[in-house]
């Protein structure tokens, strides 16, 4: 997701998507943001995909660590939320897990062959 997509919108824009890491819907007012206006507090360690497409956790999308925090400056209310990127992450460890499921599938063929054949 690009800075551009990101500025001037709307976390209630009807065409962000976003999903938390079992690919659930992940609702705006379950948003870490929203969560710390609602209940006062700091939230952390949320993980989830956000893209504005019709295919949540696809290409396109990015998926972030998310913190929020409440900083109250006078009557004014404000939230802070800090992610980063961790999509490329994501897909190493995605593309690793696979070679070792593959390699320990391959592992069971052989050792299940009868070379004496």
């Amino acid at each position: 997701m690009s800075l551009a997509q990101m500025k001037g919108a709307s976390p209630m824009d009807p065409r962000w998507r976003t999903i938390h890491e079992d690919g659930s819907n992940f609702p705006a007012r379950d948003y870490p943001a929203m969560v710390a206006l609602r209940e006062g507090h700091a939230v952390t360690g949320v993980v989830m995909a956000c893209g504005i497409q019709q295919n949540p956790g696809g290409a396109g999308s990015a998926w972030m660590p998310t913190r929020a925090m409440k900083a109250s400056a006078d009557q004014e209310q404000r939230i802070y939320s800090v992610f980063s990127d961790l999509t490329e992450q994501r897909a190493a460890d995605l593309e690793a897990r696979q070679s070792r499921n593959s390699s320990r599938r391959a592992g069971v063929c052989v050792r299940g062959f009868d070379y004496r054949d």
